[in-house]
């Protein structure tokens, strides 16, 4: 086994056997929190993006992104992270929707509402049936997470995964996520997914990803990457930070290419964002339902799609 992996299972066990903690998924590194599902509205930049053939770069996170764009008929698919968790969660989910039913699937990965006990969320003996169908690599990282796990029915999947974060509950996560919200399209999912082999994960900090790139993309998904950084960083706008992603980006987009370049949870248009050449806001119906608060009021969500043009770079 690669030493990496032996490594990714190592901080993984120590954190769900309680030894440590892991850093808050805000803190971006190698082994942050990862969140279960995505809190976008996936159907909604699907209609923009359109998927169908086209070769895909996106972040990892929860898996969701990649999941949507095989849905919607993308034909290569390459994930990328700087938390390496969010590897071994995408490939758990892929062979979670290959051999499970819908409803097994959900009462395995869909978090216990406000705490309530929940029977078969991250259940020891569902994971176990999943193992024998992974790649060495995936399923040597989720027995070592069995094992730190002690005696316990469940997986303590919290040490490792924000579980609470806002709609991770059945309603919110399938709003948004046409997969998860009927059993007739996780089944469709599912025959797309049938023969499908682990995804090739870039391990890489965005800003740094030119250097790791062997493709050439029709599409590129950067969730709220542009957005996450500003904030975490005030000296430097969204959009410079989208220049410097773009910088790094340029020599692996194919002519016409679409970077989702940022996403915006219960706003308008006129309240976030950038402006820029070729960028495009785009507004749709919000996935979660609007908060009580004066900004996160409204029941629409924005994404900004860059179309790249490379006469400009040339």
């Amino acid at each position: 086994m690669e030493e990496v992996v032996k490594q990714d299972a190592f901080e993984a066990a120590n954190i769900i056997s309680g030894a440590y903690q892991a850093p808050h998924e805000m803190d971006y590194g190698t082994y942050s929190k990862i969140i279960l599902f995505s809190n976008e509205n996936l159907e909604g930049t699907a209609a923009k993006l359109s998927y169908g053939n086209k070769s895909v770069l996106t972040i990892a996170g929860s898996g969701d992104q990649y999941l949507a764009a095989k849905y919607y008929g993308a034909k290569n698919v390459d994930i990328f992270d700087i938390n390496r968790f969010s590897y071994y969660l995408t490939c758990l989910k892929i062979v979670a929707i290959q051999h499970l039913g819908y409803y097994k699937f959900l009462n395995f990965f869909v978090p216990p509402y406000m705490f309530e006990p929940k029977e078969h969320f991250f259940e020891v003996s569902i994971l176990e049936s999943l193992i024998p169908f992974m790649s060495p690599d995936v399923a040597y990282f989720w027995r070592q997470v069995i094992i730190s796990n002690g005696n316990k029915k469940n997986i303590d999947i919290g040490r490792i995964a924000n579980i609470n974060n806002l709609g991770c509950d059945e309603v919110g996560i399938k709003n948004g996520s046409p997969f998860y919200e009927s059993k007739e399209n996780y089944m469709e999912l599912q025959r797309i997914l049938a023969n499908a082999e682990k995804p090739t994960f870039i391990e890489t900090d965005v800003l740094r990803i030119k250097s790791v790139l062997n493709n050439s993309y029709d599409i590129a998904y950067l969730s709220n990457i542009v957005f996450r950084l500003a904030i975490s960083n005030k000296k430097t706008s969204e959009l410079d930070f989208f220049k410097k992603i773009l910088e790094q980006l340029k020599g692996h987009l194919n002519d016409n290419a679409k970077i989702m370049a940022n996403y915006y949870g219960n706003c308008r248009k006129e309240q976030v964002g950038f402006d820029m050449d070729l960028i495009e806001k785009i507004s749709f119906l919000s996935k979660y339902l609007p908060y009580d608060d004066d900004f996160f009021d409204v029941d629409s969500d924005v994404a900004m799609i860059y179309t790249f043009k490379k006469w400009k770079y040339q």
